[in-house]
This record gives structure tokens, C-alpha cells and sequence, in this order.
């Protein structure tokens, strides 16, 4: 599955841009994110699989503009954690020297709850008033920042109080975005995340997040909503996958989603799942073990959903075929790619060809994509880009490679 499947145009960017060709390291929509102290597996291609620092421990230095904390630095920071040990939340905060603000929701929340509040004193402590949508405070949070933020949510009359503690989400997988977003298509249409989550064993988690359809008919909703949740689907893990999970480096099965480009009542939605785990002594290396994922086109008019891929013509899925591979070749033996690509070098690429196959079809703005693998999964780190594809084909050519008729006359008119 190519990174360009999970590319974002407004994500549920949520939604990120992926370097062409790539291959994400979790729809895992987070896949997957990066926790202090916590490694993952992942087909990433060259350039893209490095070794990522992600710091455990919050480093506090007092300032001008506040306390230097790693968990909190200037700019845009995100979390997900639990209230009352069992409540999960996700929450989003921009940090100014010691003023804060940003959003927070439950799982199965369909609207924000703002946040505004300050930084106290020089060890991290934090004030948060939490808001409505009609301005209303309806709670408060209070704690500080460590190696976790931890401290104690009080509703906003005073009368219930529950401990909580977010972990920040370092995600350099780029999977689905650390928060997702409600995404707002035409009216009151709305795509908003919605997730699932349950301890498999002790700082082993599953968190699953899939689009919901809002804002349109009950059986418009049902048909897209429905087809979504399978295709995420259940959680796959087993208590034998936790094994070596811990609080410095907990074990995650995680998805995410992006909601791309949009073509009348037709918008496009890439994610997947992935099982990250983690393992002692390491300096934050990340990747991910995919199990699912790809690109769906969805009618926001009637709730039908689409794969692409399937609705190629017998004749249409060879000539494309014979298009991309050629498109492949030509990117990697051109004259300006000499200078990296040496006699070695086109000797894979002639091996490659051989054997990539479609990986995947979604929408772009100008056309589509189809996304091309050669089982990048085991080739070497150091060369794996040129084992994936990414073949962008123009609106008027795309037409030919597909089944005559709805709906790919109304993807494609």
C-alpha cells in the first residue's frame, strides 16, 4: 500500500502529504503513533525509515516564556489518553509561552470541546477551562507535565472529579493524523471520526478510527457508515502480541483514515490498520506491521462505496499496466536520474518491473493514482522506494481503463 493512499487534502488533515512513492508506516487512521520509548516495525521505504529520538522523560527548563517542557513544546502538540482510567479522549494543544489553547473529544464524540488555560509555576503545571459549542465551561483540568500529563478533570459544578493522564502522540508514521479531524464537505455533511478501543493487556492497546457519515439521510449514513466499519474492521491482536509491552514502551494496534479529494457527491477516503510494537533498548526506530488498508471512493448522495481497482476492464487493467511500468521505467533510467541511479541501480529497476503489481486506485485532484508494489515489505531499507510506484494518470485518459456506465461515469465524467 502506497504512502500516496493516505496522502491528506483535508483531513482528516487529518489528512497528510505523503513523499511519492512512499509507503506508510500505519488507517493503523494512526496507524499509529509514536509513543515515548516505543518502536515500530514499518514498511517505509528508503528515506523514510530513519531513527526517530522520541524522549520519555519531559526536560523542564524555566524561561521567560515558561517552563521548557518535551511534551509540551511551542506550537501544536497532541495526546490521547483516558479519564478515570477508562474514559479515552484525544486533545489537541498550541502551546504560546505559557498560554494555551486547542480541542479535545471522547471517542464517540461527534463534536470538539474547546480548551483554553496557561502553564503555572516552573514545574509543568497546567490550568485547563474546557467549553462548549455555545461557550458554555462545562469542566476543568488541572495537573502537570512529566514524562505523561497527569492530573484531575472536575466537572464545571464542582460535583464529580476523576483522575486522567494523556500521552503525548509523537507519530512520525504518519498514519492518520495525531488528531483526527471533523471534515466538512458541502452543507451540514460532515465525515467525523469515530473509534474503538479496548486494553488487550497491560500497556497493550487497540485504537481503531473510522469515518462516520454525518449530516445526510439515516440510510445514506447506515450504508457508508456500515461499509467503513468493516473494512476497518476488528481488532486482530492477541494477548501472545503483547508480550514485552510496558509503560516505557507500550504496544499499539491502531488505524487511520484521510479524507481526500472530493468530485461532486464523491469524495475519497484512504486508511488502514497496523500492529506497532515495541522493544526494549532502542533509540525510536518506527515501523509497522500492515494487516489492511487502502483507498475507497464513497457517494455522499447515496452511500455506496467503491474500490477503484475493481471496476478496472479486463482490457483496461492490462493497458494500465503496460502504462504504469512504463511510467516506472522511465522515471528511474531517464538522463537526470543518472546521477542516482547507476548500472546496479537499473538493474533492479529491470527486475522490478517484472513484478510490480496494483497495489491500489484512488481519486486526485487532476486524475487518479494507481499505486504499484513489488513486495517493497522485503526488500532492503536502503533501496525499497524503488520497489513502489505511484502513476498518476491524467481524468480524460483514466476514463478508458474503466467499466463503462455509473458510477465510474460520475467518478469520471
Amino acid at each position: 500500500m502506497s504512502l500516496d493512499l493516505l496522502d491528506p487534502v483535508s483531513f482528516i488533515t487529518g489528512i497528510f502529504d505523503a513523499e511519492k512513492g512512499g509507503r506508510p508506516i500505519l488507517f493503523a487512521i494512526a496507524a499509529f503513533a509514536t509513543l515515548p520509548g516505543c518502536r515500530y516495525f514499518r514498511h517505509a521505504p528508503a528515506g523514510d525509515g530513519g531513527t526517530t529520538a522520541v524522549p520519555s522523560v519531559a526536560r523542564q527548563k524555566a524561561s521567560a516564556d515558561g517552563p521548557e517542557l518535551e511534551l509540551l513544546t511551542n506550537g501544536q502538540n497532541t495526546y490521547h489518553g483516558r479519564i478515570n482510567g477508562k474514559i479515552p479522549i484525544r486533545m489537541r494543544l498550541e502551546r504560546r509561552g505559557t498560554a494555551l489553547q486547542g480541542v479535545y473529544r471522547y471517542q464517540k464524540s461527534k463534536e470538539n470541546l474547546s480548551l483554553t488555560g496557561k502553564l503555572v509555576g516552573a514545574d509543568g503545571g497546567f490550568e485547563l477551562d474546557e467549553r462548549n459549542a455555545a461557550g458554555a465551561v462545562t469542566g476543568h483540568f488541572r495537573g502537570t507535565f512529566g514524562s505523561t500529563a497527569k492530573g484531575m478533570w472536575t466537572s464545571a459544578d464542582g460535583k464529580r472529579t476523576f483522575p486522567f493522564e494523556l500521552m503525548s502522540v509523537r507519530s512520525s508514521v504518519r498514519l492518520y493524523t495525531d488528531y483526527p479531524e471533523i471534515a466538512g464537505l458541502s452543507g451540514t455533511v460532515r465525515i467525523v471520526p469515530q473509534e474503538v478501543s479496548r486494553t488487550i493487556a497491560p500497556h497493550c492497546f487497540t485504537q481503531l478510527v473510522y469515518p462516520t457519515l454525518d449530516g445526510v439521510d439515516a440510510s445514506v449514513r447506515d450504508q457508508f457508515n456500515t461499509t467503513f466499519r468493516k473494512w476497518i474492521g476488528t481488532s486482530t491482536a492477541k494477548s501472545s502480541d503483547c508480550k514485552g509491552a510496558s509503560e516505557e514502551e507500550p504496544y499499539y494496534e491502531e488505524s487511520g483514515y484521510t479524507v481526500g479529494t472530493r468530485r461532486g457527491d464523491w469524495v475519497a477516503i484512504s486508511g488502514g490498520v497496523a500492529l506497532s510494537q515495541g522493544f526494549a533498548g532502542g533509540a525510536g526506530q518506527i515501523g509497522t506491521a500492515w494487516t489492511r488498508g487502502g483507498c475507497r471512493v464513497a457517494s455522499t448522495k447515496t452511500g455506496e462505496v467503491v474500490d477503484l481497482a475493481a471496476r478496472l476492464s479486463k482490457d483496461g487493467r492490462r493497458a494500465l499496466h503496460d502504462r504504469c511500468i512504463a511510467d516506472y521505467k522511465r522515471e528511474w533510467t531517464n538522463p537526470d536520474a543518472k546521477d542516482t541511479c547507476d548500472e546496479s541501480c537499473r538493474e533492479t529497476v529491470k527486475e522490478v518491473a517484472t513484478t510490480l503489481e496494483l497495489d491500489g486506485i484512488c481519486l486526485r485532484e487532476e486524475g487518479l493514482e494507481a499505486s504499484w508494489d513489488a513486495g517493497s515489505a522485503g526488500a532492503p531499507m536502503f533501496n525499497r522506494v524503488m520497489y513502489q510506484h505511484a502513476c498518476e494518470i491524467p481524468a480524460n485518459e483514466a476514463k478508458s481503463y474503466f467499466e463503462a456506465g455509473p458510477p465510474m461515469s460520475e467518478i469520471l465524467p
